[in-house]
């Protein structure tokens, strides 16, 4: 039986719970109101991913170890555009095909 890495990470105080996905399959995502309820909802989804790739023929990936990093981030300030100018552009370059 395949085993996966998953990523748990909790959710807005508001509304609380942790959203859980795993990196191995990609769109594979659950949640839940608690830490336990979310490896539960998880391994359920995982069983449902797998059952649907090995219907469809398809091998299992690999389990994969993500890697977390902290970098500094700041919004970026936004350019003006002239909208008119953008839209002559992508017709100019349109009605030459």
């Amino acid at each position: 039986m395949p085993r996966y890495t998953v990523i748990l990470e909790p959710e807005d105080d508001e509304i609380g719970g942790f959203a859980v996905s795993v990196p191995a399959l990609p769109g594979c995502f659950s949640q839940g109101a608690t830490r336990e309820e979310a490896l539960a909802n998880i391994q359920e989804a995982i069983a449902l991913s797998l059952g649907v790739m090995q219907r469809d023929g398809e091998e299992f990936p690999a389990d994969v170890s993500p890697i977390l990093a902290k970098v500094d981030a700041e919004p970026a300030t936004p350019r003006a555009f002239d909208l008119d100018s953008l839209l002559a552009a992508d017709s100019t370059r349109t009605s030459g095909r």
